[in-house]
């Protein structure tokens, strides 16, 4: 798709995020009215594993995917932008998720990173291939005395391929 040889561009540092985010709303818009929602999973996961959101009132639960309780191993660095000062090749870190879901996942770093950011991953699924794709920082929370961060990221370019590879992961985990 557009959106999908836009990120590559971003990737390759031919062009910046918010171009793409720019020039694809109406894409995404289109692709989420026909069939985002229908990938929703109602069901919880077998073997009793519990959806971090289960405890919650159906109205304040607006995820569309079951997110598990698992540790993954990641690799990731933020994307320069157009409003980077710096210019210079951004250095990879690797860490572990607490949660994933197709939707998008939550990690833990001691690297500060500002919300919005645009990342770079690298999941490591135990079935094989790695999923890479981009994703924004949605939420950063401080874990321990600014030492450790917990950060929520959404996938932006998933393709949906991928999307079902981490889905599969998630239900049969």
């Amino acid at each position: 798709t557009l959106r999908q040889d836009g990120w590559e561009k971003v990737i390759r540092g031919v062009t910046t995020p918010e171009e793409i985010i720019d020039v694809t709303q109406e894409e995404r818009h289109e692709r989420i009215e026909n069939s985002f929602f229908e990938e929703k999973v109602e069901a919880a996961p077998a073997g009793g594993k519990k959806d971090v959101d289960d405890d919650l009132p159906s109205y304040l639960n607006k995820r569309l995917f079951v997110r598990l309780n698992a540790t993954v191993q990641i690799h990731w660095r933020i994307c320069p932008t157009e409003r980077s000062s710096e210019k210079k090749p951004v250095e990879e870190l690797i860490t572990m998720t607490k949660n994933v879901s197709a939707g998008g996942l939550l990690f833990l770093t001691k690297e500060s990173l500002a919300a919005g950011a645009i990342l770079e991953l690298t999941i490591d699924l135990p079935d094989g291939a790695p999923v890479v794709c981009l994703a924004r920082a949605l939420r950063i929370e401080e874990v321990e005395n600014a030492t450790v961060y917990s950060v929520a990221v959404c996938f932006l370019d998933l393709s949906g391929a991928d999307r079902s590879r981490l889905n599969r992961f998630v239900i049969r985990a």
